[in-house]
């Protein structure tokens, strides 16, 4: 059949990692790349049996992608097809943060354990701050029903004269872990902002 030309699109519908979440030399992967778009690609060209293979690696983001295609022949038929791909992870940490802090702010920091187990686990939650004096343990320990989620606070305060914060949120289990640092930002003593 007639080669097609394909457009070949993934974005993310919400909120990878390495197996089990280690990385290289057994140092856990901290997610921290999150596009809103996995992949794009205008021009694809088929085999002469319509076929065409794109391999993605897909960021750090875990939810749902949705893969959107799109082609047309050289005489002009077109067809189209859409897939839903879940990136998950069988513990994961979900931050939630200020969009931006100011010096000297009082705050609370808080994380959603996900156990996507069919066992009940206990957690190590755990925050790695820069920037900020924690007032809660940097290392809560928790259980986590499987197939459920437990939060978790810390509360701190921003430092006086920081000119960033930088936090790096965990969850171990046994072999299971999870990391992530989400894009975080303060304000310093001129009032300008400094992101990470």
């Amino acid at each position: 059949g007639p080669q097609r030309e394909e457009i070949v699109e993934g974005q993310g519908m919400g909120g990878g990692g390495g197996e089990k979440g280690i990385g290289e030399l057994g140092v856990v992967d901290v997610r921290q790349e999150f596009p809103d778009t996995a992949f794009w690609e205008a021009f694809v060209v088929t085999g002469e049996d319509g076929q065409a293979n794109i391999s993605v690696t897909l960021p750090d983001n875990l939810t749902t992608w949705r893969m959107d295609a799109r082609a047309v022949t050289l005489d002009t038929l077109v067809g189209q097809t859409t897939l839903d791909l879940v990136s998950s992870k069988p513990l994961l940490v979900r931050p939630q943060t200020p969009r931006f802090l100011i010096a000297g702010d009082q705050v609370r920091f808080g994380a959603s354990i996900q156990n996507n187990t069919s066992q009940d686990l206990k957690v190590e939650a755990s925050l790695d701050a820069i920037g900020v004096d924690l007032d809660s343990p940097a290392l809560q320990n928790v259980d986590v029903k499987a197939n459920s989620q437990v939060y978790v606070t810390w509360d701190a305060n921003v430092q006086p004269m920081a000119e960033m914060v930088d936090l790096v949120f965990q969850a171990k289990s046994g072999d299971l872990r999870d990391a992530t640092r989400p894009t975080m930002g303060t304000l310093d003593n001129q009032g300008i902002p400094v992101y990470r």
